[in-house]
């Protein structure tokens, strides 16, 4: 058997880190240290601008743009920009029409998740 075929035939393993409170998994260590902090409420990065804190760096990153006014998510439809890519990712719903927040009761949909809340309230 020729080395090619030999590779062919091993099959990697990926490591799997699971958590200990539930039942996910991660491929990083480093990600279930972060997901862990949702279980124990540890929140190790502090705002130097006001109380805040959070589970991780990256959080910190995006919140301390508020401080700072910083807006690098860019919509390339029309000129607006955003402090976070999740606010740029929400705004673009109103060019593409999408929609991904469907009622489970009737045939609605909405663009935020805030707004599908406010709706189900006529079904109670």
């Amino acid at each position: 058997m020729k080395n090619s075929e030999l590779g062919e035939n091993i099959v990697k393993k990926k490591k799997t880190f699971n958590c200990m409170h539930c039942q996910k998994s991660f491929t990083r260590s480093t990600g279930l240290v972060i997901h862990e902090r949702s279980h124990t409420g540890e929140k190790p990065y502090f705002c130097v601008h006001c109380p805040n804190s959070f589970s991780c760096a990256k959080s910190l990153r995006d919140h301390t743009r508020i401080h700072t006014g910083e807006k690098n998510s860019r919509c390339s439809q029309c000129p607006k920009s955003f402090t976070t890519s999740g606010q740029l990712r929400v705004h673009m719903r109103i060019h593409t029409g999408e929609k991904p927040r469907r009622c489970p009761h009737c045939s609605k949909s909405f663009k935020q998740s805030g707004h599908l809340i406010r709706h189900l309230r006529v079904h109670t």
